[in-house]
Order: C-alpha cells, then structure tokens, then sequence
C-alpha cells in the first residue's frame, strides 16, 4: 500500500512539473507601469499562463526572452523611442520561435500591417474585453493568427490576408 501511495506521488509530482513547463511564459513590453501590473495581475490569474517577465525597453526584452524562456511576447506599439514593429523583428529575427502579439490603442493601418509584416501572430486594441487578450495568447500559442474582432470589421479580409502572406502564414488565393 505504502509503496503504491509513493508511486502515486511520484506521478502526480512528475505531472505538475511537466505542466508547469507546459505554462505559456510570457514577457510584457510595456511603457505604462500600470498597464503592465494590470495585464499581469489578469494573466497570472489564468490558469497555464505565467507573466515571466515585464519591460519597458527593446534591449532589455532581448536579454529577459533568452533568460525566463519566454515563448510568446505581448507588445505595446508605440513605446518610448521604438515601435512594436521594430520589437516585432528584433525578437522573430533573433528569436523565430517566439510568438508575438500586439496589444495597443491604435489601430491605424500602417501599424497593423507593419506588425504582420514582420511577423506578429496577433494584434489587438486595448479597449477589448479582457476575455480577448486571453483568447488571443491562447489562439497564437497554438500556432494560430489572432486578429480583433474591432481590427477584423475595421480592414477588408483581403487586406488582412495580404498582410500575413507577406511572412508566408496565409497563402494568398491563387
């Protein structure tokens, strides 16, 4: 009895390790401190999702990807002295396997596209419902394209599919 109890443990530890690894391990890009503690404070409250990491700052995202094993980044687009499409291509072109999302107020053309272009798996607006950036980070994390709701009645479709054939993810019709 005592030796079948053991194994049980022993199977329930390997199981919570392995999801724990299993988590989706995040690093927010954010200039706005409260944005930041907010959209943690919501994510960490997710179960499978772990804020591993928080800045402000390119240079400083770079290093903490490497650091914490970030497998997905939510990106501000307009930050202090950059933008996330600038972020966008720094982290696919150092980090491809890492999937990125933009989460910003604005929602003009020349950024959505940008973003895309360079790679991002998903772009939405801070005036979404909470529920949405959670939906989003799962949907990317499972290799899929997350587009708002907002973003998807704003463009044409055969503008948003354009966009994401640029990096190859959504083959254009032949």
């Amino acid at each position: 009895m005592i030796r079948s109890l053991q194994s049980v443990y022993l199977f329930l530890r390997v199981l919570s390790v392995n999801q724990l690894n299993d988590d989706i391990r995040i690093l927010l890009i954010d200039d706005h401190p409260v944005v930041m503690h907010g959209l943690t404070a919501l994510l960490n409250s997710e179960p499978g999702v772990n804020v591993c990491a928080q800045t402000g700052h390119l240079s400083e995202a770079l290093q903490l990807i490497e650091k914490h094993d970030v497998s997905l980044a939510v990106v501000d687009m307009l930050l202090e002295g950059t933008t996330g499409i600038q972020v966008t291509d720094a982290i696919k072109t150092r980090y491809p396997k890492v999937a990125v999302i933009i989460f910003s107020m604005s929602d003009e053309p020349q950024y959505v596209k940008g973003a895309f272009e360079k790679g991002a798996a998903g772009y939405l607006t801070k005036d979404e419902v909470a529920e949405q950036i959670i939906v989003a980070i799962r949907e990317v994390h499972n290799g899929g394209i997350f587009i708002s709701k907002k973003l998807a009645q704003k463009y044409h479709k055969a503008e948003i599919r354009q966009w994401l054939s640029a990096k190859g993810r959504f083959p254009e019709k032949q």
